[in-house]
């Protein structure tokens, strides 16, 4: 689902905002940490280094 959401904002130039945060404060590389997601933390930070957006944790 995020790759899916990733490829429709680089196709339809839309930046998403990968540091928001949710109402606990997490951002969602930080989410990825806690769950062990390695997947969608490479998406993530691809998405940022293809974008020019410095990650905040």
């Amino acid at each position: 689902m995020t790759k899916l959401i990733i490829d429709y904002a680089s196709k339809n130039n839309i930046t998403l905002d990968i540091n928001g945060k949710d109402n606990n404060g997490v951002s969602p590389i930080l989410y990825c940490t806690f769950n062990n997601n390695v997947e969608m933390a490479r998406l993530i930070v691809d998405y940022a280094n293809e974008n020019y957006i410095i990650l905040n944790i």
